[in-house]
């Protein structure tokens, strides 16, 4: 996909999230299928599966791909130098971490509540889901933190979409199904709307296409 295009499209889906998507009521009727009104709350919240395990477990098993990137990266700069593998292998490992580090300054500098804070689902705000609060209320919940490290492995994709194609598309699926599984955890558990986890995949899917459009190591013609 040539950049002109790739850009219409990221422009397309955030006006689609923007104008659209809020009027589906797609966020309450998810949300209305975790919350327990009998509780006033949500039953998954402290459950120890998604909470211990798939939220707070899986995150440092994730790093993993950035670990296992830089050995690689180190191996090759000690067997090539500054070769066009050790630069590609350098790019992967910045991509997979700047991308993730977004979404987590955006959510430093934003203000949307969580849905666990949300008056209608227990909480103490009666603010709407994308208020922009008091910075003392705010939940930092917009985009989502969790699953855009999952979603920040889509960088493999890109990494192999030239030299190993194949792979690179079990790379996309991976990636994809990785962050969706941690979205739906933090959305179960009452921690983020389903509008929240679909900005956190905007995000890291722009910004590690943009670094692979205008950063990525080219072999010298």
């Amino acid at each position: 996909m040539n950049f002109a295009r790739g850009f219409c499209l990221f422009v397309a889906t955030a006006l689609l999230l923007i104008f659209v998507y809020p009027h589906w009521g797609f966020d309450a009727a998810v949300m209305a299928h975790y919350y327990d009104a009998g509780i006033n709350g949500f039953p998954l919240r402290d459950n120890p599966i998604l909470a211990g395990v798939l939220h707070d477990k899986l995150r440092v098993v994730l790093w993993i791909m950035p670990i296992a990137t830089l050995v690689a990266l180190v191996r090759s700069a000690k067997q090539n130098g500054w070769s066009l593998a050790t630069r590609r292998w350098t790019w992967l490992f910045v991509a997979q971490i700047i991308a993730p580090l977004t979404v987590s300054l955006l959510k430093q500098h934003t203000t949307p509540i969580c849905p666990w804070h949300m008056l209608e689902y227990g909480g103490k705000l009666a603010e709407p889901a994308f208020a922009f609060v008091a910075r003392a209320q705010a939940g930092q919940c917009f985009p989502a933190g969790h699953p855009s490290m999952g979603w920040g492995a889509l960088a493999f994709y890109y990494f192999w979409s030239n030299s190993h194609p194949q792979r690179a598309r079990i790379a996309l699926v991976a990636a994809l199904l990785l962050g969706a599984v941690m979205a739906w955890v933090q959305i179960a558990r009452g921690a983020h709307l389903p509008s929240h986890v679909l900005w956190s995949l905007w995000v890291d899917w722009l910004v590690i296409w943009l670094l692979y459009h205008f950063v990525w190591p080219k072999a010298k013609v």
